[in-house]
């Protein structure tokens, strides 16, 4: 575990006292810290039934946005007990705030704040997540429960993830008639099932990491999924207090569409032929297993580019 810790302080203190019934008094002081952390863990944190904000705290990040015109760059996050990053994101539009950041070695790459990402984009309505890398991801590399219209991803490059992206989208009550357009889009990504960094062995998290009751280390698997299709629901699911985390867990909504364009795919098909993967067959896009047919709606395919050697191995939707 390696921190470098630089603190600098200054004060400056004036006092003036021109009669006995006046002082005038002042004080200024400032203040700058920089941490850099290359491992973090979460130990104790199996103690936390009754963890407050969970859809955020279960697995919030080494690297957390919790302020406001944050920038995050060149930043790498390694061997996370729980995500690499959280918060809600940036502008769609923005190109700057959050650019060349990396996690690996973690539950989970990016993690979207569930209860900051629809107030901090209230405006826009759009949230979007740019030029972010995560790699030997054990759940999710890309994970969003949003209830806001419009969510983009662009940029992202996610290897040997279970999941590499999945995005549940919600908010607009059908039970009320309510008719919101909601739109997913992934585009000028990367996405590698099993590359040659790939384990077929029984390689696991550590002991603390799966002990944490929110963690359900097993409930995604054992095939490598490139995107899950997006659900689009009247509201939130039950995770991740409850497992799975990409079930619907509510009404689907009345609309709903995604768009992946300009997306490769590599390293799906039959990758391992011995250890607990063997003859697992991993697919680029995949519906979710008995779960969510009726949350999936439109996803229109552009200009994909597919790696030739398993194109009978990309697709795999069941339940429809």
């Amino acid at each position: 575990m390696v921190h470098t810790l630089t603190l600098s302080l200054s004060l400056s203190l004036s006092l003036s006292l021109s009669s006995l019934s006046s002082l005038s008094f002042s004080l200024s002081l400032s203040l700058s810290l920089s941490l850099f952390c290359t491992q973090n863990t979460h130990r104790g944190a199996i103690q936390g039934k009754g963890l407050a904000s969970p859809k955020l705290n279960a697995m919030i990040g080494m690297f957390h946005d919790g302020g406001t015109n944050s920038k995050f760059a060149g930043n790498i996050a390694a061997g996370s007990e729980r995500a690499g990053f959280s918060g809600p994101g940036v502008a769609c539009g923005d190109t700057q705030s959050f650019v060349q950041n990396v996690a690996h070695s973690a539950l989970a790459g990016y993690w979207f704040d569930f209860y900051r990402t629809p107030s901090v984009h209230a405006q826009t309505g759009c949230a979007a997540l740019t030029d972010f890398t995560a790699w030997k991801i054990w759940e999710y590399g890309i994970y969003g429960e949003t209830l806001m219209p419009y969510v983009h991803v662009t940029g992202a490059k996610v290897l040997d993830s279970k999941v590499g992206i999945w995005l549940h989208m919600g908010g607009a009550s059908s039970i009320s008639h309510v008719i919101e357009d909601t739109k997913v889009v992934i585009k000028d990504s990367l996405i590698v099932g099993h590359s040659s960094n790939g384990n077929c062995g029984k390689i696991k998290p550590s002991l603390h990491t799966c002990t944490f009751y929110m963690a359900w280390c097993n409930h995604v698997g054992p095939h490598h999924v490139g995107i899950y299709v997006s659900a689009f629901g009247s509201g939130a699911n039950m995770a991740p207090v409850i497992k799975p985390w990409f079930d619907s867990g509510t009404y689907p909504a009345l609309y709903g569409h995604s768009e992946v364009g300009d997306v490769t795919f590599a390293g799906f098909g039959l990758p391992c032929t011995s250890g607990p993967r063997a003859n697992k067959r991993d697919y680029a896009f995949s519906g979710v297993p008995d779960k969510n047919a009726d949350s999936w709606y439109v996803c229109m395919y552009v200009c994909m580019h597919l790696d030739n050697r398993y194109r009978l191995m990309y697709t795999y939707i069941s339940n429809i």
